[in-house]
This record gives C-alpha cells, structure tokens and sequence, in this order.
C-alpha cells in the first residue's frame, strides 16, 4: 500500500504538468483567421515607375503599386486554407488583385499558386472580394514559405486589408 501511495504522489503531478504544457497545443486546433492590414504590406515597387505619385500607403489603404507579405501560417498534417477576403474600393477605372503564392528553396524553385481573386468593382464602396482557393492547392504544406501579393495598378483602386481562415485539425 506505501508503494501505490509512493507512485501517485508522483503520478497525479505529472499527468497534470503533461495536460497543462499541452493545452496551447490543443487550444491551436480547430478554425482560426489572421488578418493583414495594408500598413503590414511591403511594398515592391509603384506600379507606373514613372509617375510621380509612386505607391500610396497609409495604415487603412494601399494602392498605385505591387505589395506583398510573408505569411506565417500554421503548418501540420491536413491544416489548411479555407477562406481569403479582401476589401476593395474602386473607383471608375480602378481594378485590384490579390494572389497567395508559396515558394519552395532549391532546385526548380518556381512560385505556386494558392488563391487568387480580383475586383473591378467602381462603385466608390469598400466592398469584399472571395478569392478563388478552386485552381490552387489550399493544403498548407511543411518547407514552403507563403507570400501575399497585392496589386493596384493604379490610383484608382484601393485595398483596405486581407483576412485569411484556416482550419487546423
């Protein structure tokens, strides 16, 4: 009896450690979204070289030039991506796209699309925008490093922010 009490005065301690150190691994399952804010966006150039105008940037809005964002996405056997939306605003003439591409490092390192999604709406109203998860592979996949890529080809077509869900089983 002195040896079943001696073994679960240190059992019951370390079943419950292990069930604590445990419970951010288990809390991270399930459906989840990040967002991007155009301030997090990078920009890669102005899309007319030469107009003095050059990219526009603010914490609510970009536009006139290529953006893009490293994503840092939950990687794991089946998570994956399962909604993109962008919010646009256009004006007449104003257009905006948005892709999500992953690289892999190495030999015939080439970008792959993962969503992509456009709008060429000019009403003057921030609108969403679904991207097309259809023609890609939405499966996150280990050893891969995921980019946004915005584009406003001009002054007249905004992008005010990008949320992505993912469910990780």
């Amino acid at each position: 009896m002195a040896k079943v009490k001696t073994v679960l005065s240190w059992c019951i301690p370390m079943v419950l450690i292990t069930v604590v150190l445990m419970t951010p691994t288990i809390s991270q399952a399930g459906a989840a979204s990040i967002k991007i804010w155009p301030y997090q966006l990078t920009p890669q150039m102005p899309w007319d070289a030469g107009s003095p105008e050059g990219y526009y940037q603010t914490f609510f809005e970009v536009r006139n030039g290529v953006f893009f964002a490293p994503l840092k996405l939950p990687l794991g056997v089946g998570a994956k991506i399962t909604k993109v939306t962008y919010y646009h605003r256009g004006y007449p003439g104003g257009s905006t796209a948005v892709y999500i591409v992953r690289v892999k490092m190495g030999p015939g390192m080439e970008p792959q699309d993962v969503a992509s999604g456009g709008s060429q709406d000019v009403t003057g109203e921030i609108i969403p925008v679904v991207l097309d998860l259809s023609f890609g592979d939405p499966i996150l996949r280990s050893g891969y490093q995921y980019y946004l890529h915005v584009e406003s080809p001009n002054n007249l077509g905004f992008i005010h922010g990008i949320q992505i869900n993912y469910y990780v089983p």
